[in-house]
């Protein structure tokens, strides 16, 4: 029997208000239930129908279901090439949200701006110059992402990078707004590749393991941005590196944000621009090369230990660190800003006997311990020292070397090699030990 639905007024009657009026719950109830009439019709209060059709319109998609690539080659449209034919991937299309899983060797163009619930991308290619947005997890065990577009983690989304996988390649944007995973021995690879970090990346090594972010073709530029918090744990290493021996740029990593070593070595091999912060704990280590600048607003903190070698830069920044900080292996380094260290090693090397320039602390230098085995100190600054062992090099510039009181200090150069003393001040308040060698 075919049924009408009439849509009246709500108080089309007194006895109706006065249902209404007693009503204590919202929707429909014996007091303004549908009535059927003599003809068959049903009335229906108008207001419950605009709150039925309210709740429909307002509702998400009835669901999450899951979409497998199975053609080799194809746009990402086009929904042939899934298994959720006559559908494909993309929230909202057929009521659904989607998580994609492309782990067939096949290659999907981006052909148009897509939006899923998840993404699984293992041992295929994702390319195009369109965008994608993965609002929960991205789970990438090894595979291609390639193209002009973006690849983007949504602030409540996740990224992880594990596994033993050797091809994990760059070669687009990726952007992390969320959290970001990277464990195992699983190196990744860029070429024009970029990973933003906004969010918070935790790279996790044991002991004996190394994690490699390096460049695989010539002439492309690769980075590291972070401007959220980037944590180094484990006893392992991770090292962002410059592929030296094939002539590549390497991937520079740039920290606008915080860097925390919580364990193990971060080596950032590439250069890099940094506005943020660095500490960690005692015992962990970092090391810089290529050329390094540092803001006013950067600073080098906790117990970490820091090595610049043949590193190049001006740090404007401070450093405050209970740790080491050594230069050596022809580098330069001028420090514009106070540092604060444990001890300072001083080993850059010589060139053809030619003492090559190291360092230039060009304010104030506090350590327990300095030690000059070669190359040029230098700068500007005044320089507090509990101990000194100088046995080749030089120390140099218009500011002074305070050697205080109750240290004792030695000058132990070789037969063949003079300590040299360029214009700069050496003010000795406690003991000096000069066993052999000469100052000029």
């Amino acid at each position: 029997m075919n049924r009408l639905l009439q849509f009246v007024p709500w108080h089309s009657s007194k006895a109706e208000s006065n249902a209404l009026a007693s009503d204590d719950l919202a929707g429909i109830t014996k007091a303004n239930a549908p009535e059927a009439s003599a003809s068959g019709s049903v009335r229906v209060r108008l207001c419950s129908i605009c709150g039925i059709i309210c709740f429909f319109l307002a509702s998400p998609a009835v669901g999450q279901t899951t979409a497998t690539w199975i053609g080799m080659e194809g746009n990402w449209s086009d929904f042939t090439k899934w298994d959720s034919n006559p559908l494909f991937p993309d929230n909202g299309n057929g009521g659904f949200d989607y998580n994609a899983v492309i782990n067939n060797q096949g290659t999907v163009t981006l052909d148009q701006d897509i939006e899923i619930e998840g993404l699984t991308l293992s041992s295929s290619w994702i390319t195009g110059d369109n965008d994608l947005l993965i609002r929960e997890l991205f789970t990438w065990s090894s595979g291609f992402m390639v193209g002009g577009g973006v690849t983007t983690i949504d602030s409540e989304g996740s990224l992880v990078m594990s596994g033993s996988a050797i091809v994990r390649r760059l070669y687009r944007t990726l952007v992390n707004n969320g959290s970001a995973t990277w464990t195992g021995s699983s190196d990744l690879y860029m070429v024009g590749g970029t990973f933003q970090n906004n969010g918070s990346f935790s790279a996790d090594t044991s002991a004996g393991q190394t994690l490699v972010s390096t460049a695989e073709q010539s002439g492309s530029i690769n980075a590291f941005n972070n401007t959220g918090v980037f944590t180094k744990t484990g006893a392992g290493t991770v090292q962002f590196i410059t592929n030296f021996q094939a002539g590549f740029a390497g991937v520079a990593f740039h920290n606008a944000g915080l860097v925390d070593l919580q364990g193990g070595q971060l080596w950032l091999l590439g250069g890099g621009s940094h506005t943020g912060d660095f500490t960690g704990v005692d015992g962990a280590s970092m090391v810089f090369q290529g050329t390094h600048n540092f803001a006013t607003t950067s600073e080098i903190s906790g117990g970490i230990d820091v090595n610049f070698s043949r590193s190049e830069g001006v740090f404007s920044g401070t450093i405050n660190t209970t740790g080491d900080l050594t230069a050596n292996q022809f580098g330069k380094m001028t420090f514009d800003g106070p540092v604060t260290a444990g001890a300072v090693t001083i080993a850059s090397g010589k060139f053809f006997n030619f003492q090559t320039q190291a360092f230039d602390f060009n304010s104030t230098l506090n350590t327990s311990s300095l030690s000059v085995s070669s190359g040029i100190v230098g700068g500007s600054g005044n320089w507090n020292i509990n101990s000194l062992s100088w046995t080749e090099g030089t120390m140099a510039g218009t500011g002074t070397t305070i050697l205080h009181s109750g240290t004792i200090s030695c000058l132990n150069a070789s037969p063949f090699d003079d300590l040299s003393l360029n214009e700069r001040t050496l003010q000795l308040d406690g003991s000096l030990n000069w066993s052999q060698g000469n100052i000029r």
